[in-house]
């Protein structure tokens, strides 16, 4: 199924055409410099889709997409500087902070992204990279040997590749065979054990729903001329509610409205758990806040309700399977980052293949490196993603130890700026350092463990 020789090209499978497949075929493609490969994206459903409206782009994600060529094409897109957090569930609404965007932060459609990138992947600047599409095949199971992977799909057709990389997000079929198979490896031997791995099948429900759309800024305007999201980008706060817009373009704006049930952190996820929501369900979620927030959920047409899970597993791969995006570590959307997680993955997951002394007998070494230099990271991230969440609620669990909780409920500005200070610590991930610094220690790593034995 697969072959050791440095000649014949490496044959690589990708299931998901979303962020994370798109931007893994890109940097496979960016970065094959001659290497030959064979790349088949694999997609579920009959064309290229992503869900969710608007993505937000910090100076992480963009110096890849950079890296990637885009720099003119991101150009005119939607730039703002940071993000104002408002205390809105209160008569007396107040700004207490702004959350920091040294470099700017970019806000676009996702549909527009994915264009972009498609864009990218149908031009034939590197005759290296064999790159072919395969629409509605959704992955159902995978099996795997020394000599390979065979990829099993719903359709009862069947593909093979020397690796198999899974973009295929927060339901992933791909993470549902990996921790079936690692937990019955050791089943008989440690049925605890065993019961521990198959947990991590199924994402954890956060307990969070969050409401989605796009509004018309112009609309918005018309009702609401002075209202404080036509000036930038701004979340909404208060006790378990919050709410975020953004502009993604010269006439949208993303919004969304978020809630938390703490008491169903835990339990199973909703089915389905995406649906539709009427406009006054949205309106009675922020009855008594400012009146800016009222306005602007007046002002769509239509939401989508989400009920917001995360995955965190022990292991992003396993042989020659990697897991990346929602499928390896979903995470709550209040730092604005998923999308560039994934991109982060895509990023060192196409560095490391395109080594020119990879081959197919290297694989499992290489994808061991991506899990020793990602996983730690989007673990943070997540981690970080979930405080800030709760702290954008104003719980009092997740509330620095100086920070006096009984003042906060009388909206002392004082102790509510303690809370925006650890905010933006939490925030600051954005900013600083970048996946080329993690690239570095990836190549480092390679160089230890497969450069000096060839």
């Amino acid at each position: 199924m697969s072959s050791t020789s440095r000649d014949v090209p490496l044959k690589i499978a990708i299931c998901g055409g979303g962020i994370g497949g798109l931007s893994l075929a890109l940097v496979l493609k960016r970065f094959a410099e001659g290497k030959h490969l064979t790349v088949d994206l694999y997609e579920a459903e009959a064309d290229f889709t992503e869900f969710g409206a608007g993505i937000t782009l910090s100076d992480r994600p963009r110096s890849i997409l950079y890296k990637l060529g885009f720099e003119e094409e991101l150009r005119p897109m939607v730039r703002y500087e940071g993000l104002q957090l408002r205390k809105s569930d209160t008569l007396q609404p107040f700004a207490y902070h702004e959350l920091g965007a040294p470099n700017g932060h970019l806000g676009l459609p996702r549909i527009e992204t994915i264009q972009l990138f498609l864009r990218a992947l149908a031009s034939n600047s590197d005759s290296s990279v064999s790159f072919s599409t395969h629409f509605s095949k959704r992955l159902e199971s995978y099996t795997q040997d020394d000599s390979g992977v065979t990829i099993h799909f719903q359709d009862s057709s069947a593909a093979s590749a020397d690796v198999l990389l899974a973009a295929d997000g927060i339901g992933s079929r791909t993470r549902r065979t990996m921790y079936t198979d690692l937990a019955d490896r050791v089943r008989g031997t440690d049925p605890k054990q065993a019961e521990e791995l198959e947990k991590h099948i199924t994402p954890i429900f956060t307990g969070t729903y969050q409401y989605r759309t796009l509004i018309n800024g112009d609309k918005l305007r018309s009702i609401s001329p002075n209202n404080v999201s036509l000036r930038g980008p701004t979340i909404f706060t208060g006790s378990g509610q919050s709410a975020i817009s953004y502009p993604i373009s010269s006439s949208l704006v993303n919004v969304g409205f978020l809630y938390v049930k703490p008491e169903e952190f835990g339990m199973p996820r909703p089915k389905p758990s995406v649906t539709s929501a009427s406009k006054q369900e949205v309106v009675d979620l922020v009855k008594g806040w400012e009146d800016d927030v009222v306005k602007v959920a007046e002002t769509a047409d239509k939401y989508t309700k989400w009920a917001l899970s995360q995955v965190d597993i022990p292991q992003f791969v396993d042989g020659r399977v990697a897991l990346l995006g929602d499928a390896a570590h979903a995470m709550l959307p209040a730092l604005g980052i998923g999308a560039g997680q994934a991109m982060e993955d895509a990023y060192i997951l196409g560095r490391l293949l395109t080594q020119s002394l990879v081959t197919a007998r290297d694989v499992g070494k290489v994808l061991d490196i991506y899990d020793t230099i990602r996983r730690p990271i989007a673990h943070e991230v997540s981690d970080r993603s979930l405080r800030m969440s709760r702290m954008l609620f104003f719980f009092p669990n997740y509330m620095p130890a100086d920070v006096d909780v009984e003042k906060l409920k009388i909206n002392d500005k004082e102790e509510i700026g303690k809370v925006a200070k650890e905010m933006e610590k939490l925030w600051s991930f954005n900013y600083t350092n970048m996946p080329e610094e993690d690239w570095i220690r990836a190549r480092d790593l390679f160089n230890s463990a497969i450069g000096e034995s060839k």
